[in-house]
């Protein structure tokens, strides 16, 4: 049996493909289904890999320029890291300088050692001592000859003139000066107590210009942030324009807009990863650098500081931020011209 031949249509006509309908979608079964969502996500990442790859090749069409703007954001990233990693060094090596904070608590001459007993014990029941420790006259004299160097020299003083004091270490962790001053207010209020020293006011000064220069940091960031973003953006500008003509020729094929600026923006992303790489080399090559030194300067103070350059979470900080500075400044630059251009 032969099939009938078909009616020819109209002169002219041509056979138009019969699209499926969102009811037909829909009666699919779940193996159909997951073909379209496989074929789906190739086609998407296969547009990816295309315009990845041909974001990369324009970046090596300009070697010179692609290296100079990487450069310039290493240097513009590292900047901002670097001082955040200085300013957390010189907050580490301060913190253990806390112990020589201390109140010098002078007692009267003649107290009873009951009574010195009574004022120490009332003393390192305060919330805001560390500890309190005792020192006789005697002891003080002792320890005054062995540090001075005078040694015979100091016979001929007949009567000890130290008097005996308390030395309080204060808790200085959670850098609150009021409960401090509420503290040697007590302690110069203390019977049997002639008077009371604080040696804080250095340290104090020292925490108030680390904050000010963290700070400061914080604020040069945001302006390094804005250069990296102005510097991707205005490359990535040039390079737009440069393009102009292959941009038109894609529109009039019938690319869209997202497919014209998937390559800027692929190229854009490379700079920020790029630029914070070469900020992280720059940061870790210094801090190798000098740490030696300045470890070399702390051996000859007895102090076991080591300079630590900044940490993984700091480098994956600078390495994202710089990924969204570069897509960020792509994105601004790209997408206003693209839509822009009307081939005609």
């Amino acid at each position: 049996m032969t099939p009938k031949p078909r009616k020819p249509g109209p002169q002219g006509a041509t056979r138009r493909p019969v699209r499926p309908t969102p009811e037909a979608h829909h009666n699919e079964g779940p193996s159909a289904q997951r073909f379209r969502a496989e074929g789906w996500l190739q086609r998407g990442w296969l547009q990816q890999r295309l315009a990845a790859q041909d974001g990369l090749q324009r970046l090596i069409d300009a070697p010179i320029a692609t290296i100079l703007t990487l450069s310039v954001l290493g240097i513009a990233l590292a900047f901002p890291i670097g001082l955040f990693a200085l300013v957390d060094n010189a907050r580490q090596l301060s913190q253990g300088w806390n112990s020589s904070a201390q109140i010098s608590v002078f007692l009267r001459d003649n107290l009873p050692s009951t009574q010195i007993d009574q004022i120490t014990a009332h003393i390192r029941q305060r919330p805001e001592v560390s500890s309190a420790h005792y020192i006789s006259s005697q002891q003080a004299w002792d320890e005054f000859r062995a540090a001075s160097g005078l040694g015979k020299a100091l016979d001929v003083v007949e009567d000890n003139p130290l008097p005996a004091l308390i030395l309080v270490q204060p808790d200085l962790s959670g850098g609150d000066s009021a409960r401090i001053k509420q503290l040697l207010s007590f302690l110069q209020g203390e019977p049997g107590v002639d008077s009371a020293q604080l040696d804080t006011a250095w340290v104090q000064r020292l925490y108030a210009l680390l904050d000010l220069a963290r700070k400061a940091v914080l604020w040069l960031s945001g302006l390094a942030g804005l250069a990296v973003l102005l510097i991707v953006g205005n490359t990535i500008r040039l390079m737009s324009q440069s393009y102009r003509e292959q941009i038109e020729v894609y529109k009039l094929l019938g690319a869209t807009n997202g497919y014209v600026r998937r390559p800027f923006l692929y190229v854009g992303v490379a700079y920020g990863l790029g630029g914070g790489l070469v900020a992280w080399v720059i940061v870790a090559a210094s801090f190798a650098g000098f740490g030696h030194s300045v470890s070399q300067v702390a051996a000859l103070y007895n102090s076991p500081f080591l300079v630590t350059g900044p940490g993984p979470v700091a480098i994956l900080a600078m390495l994202s931020g710089g990924l969204a500075l570069g897509w960020g400044g792509s994105w601004l630059a790209v997408a206003r011209y693209i839509r822009a251009v009307n081939p005609t």
